[in-house]
């Protein structure tokens, strides 16, 4: 084979040697990007706190105030109680994949500077995935109740829905299915919530005797999916609530 033959091969060799690495790059360069895409919205779900931005501006240049806060996660989010709780004013502040640590970071712009007459606090079920810390969300409760009270507004405590059988199952690394379930978390969780009530004198929504059935699982009927109400169950959830704010907001002011 001459020196021109052993040329060419080596220069096919090198372009599919430099294929290959831009190839990779490419690839590597979109792994990269999708991953830091996902630690800027997982950044953003736990850090910001300005998704209610232009509706809370409109609160405030109203020169009205909600009569209550609805303050919690994705199942808070979807909830729609304007206009099915008589003359109260609504305003929901809810945020998918967050727990009540996360509340307190916007506690201030969605409740606090709205002045509302109450706010109700409810954990979604994700706060008792794997991971979370305990302790940090009873404190985080507890912060919110002395906010709330400090600046004139009634608390509310609201207990988490139950799940639907299938999604009380926690998998950890790996897909392995943990021993713990997320019951193990919010049947404790509504009884301190509960005690907490009693003890604070404040109110309570306990959304779990209203929804939970026999086996302390959200019913087929009730049910969008493994956590979420449907239809049938958010009306169950404004009915529970009703009653509870009238009689509360009834109440002498403080």
């Amino acid at each position: 084979m001459d020196v021109r033959a052993w040329l060419l091969i080596l220069w096919l060799l090198t372009l599919a040697a430099l294929v290959l690495v831009g190839w990779k790059a490419r690839d590597y360069r979109n792994t990269a990007l999708s991953a830091m895409r996902r630690v800027d919205a997982i950044s953003e779900r736990f850090t910001k706190t300005d998704f209610y931005a232009e509706e809370n501006r409109r609160w405030r240049e109203s020169g009205e105030r909600p009569d209550v806060v609805f303050l919690g996660a994705s199942i808070t989010k979807r909830w729609d109680p304007e206009g099915k709780l008589g003359p109260l004013k609504v305003a929901a502040r809810g945020v998918g994949g967050q727990w009540p640590s996360h509340y307190l970071l916007r506690f201030k712009p969605d409740v606090l500077d709205l002045a509302p007459r109450a706010v109700v606090i409810k954990a979604c079920a994700i706060s008792f995935r794997p991971g979370v810390d305990e302790g940090g969300l009873r404190d985080a409760m507890l912060t919110m109740l002395d906010l709330a009270e400090s600046h004139g507004i009634r608390p509310v405590l609201a207990t988490s829905i139950p799940v639907r059988e299938d999604g009380n199952v926690l998998y950890g690394s790996g897909g392995k299915i943990l021993d713990r379930t997320v019951n193990d978390a919010m049947v404790p969780w509504n009884d301190w919530l509960r005690g907490l009530a009693a003890e604070r004198d404040c109110g309570l929504i306990d959304f779990w005797r209203a929804m939970a059935d026999e086996r302390g699982f959200l019913p087929e009927a009730l049910a969008a999916d493994d956590i979420h109400p449907n239809a049938a169950g958010y009306d169950r959830m404004t009915e529970t609530a009703g009653p509870v704010l009238e009689a509360l907001l009834a109440r002498k002011e403080p």
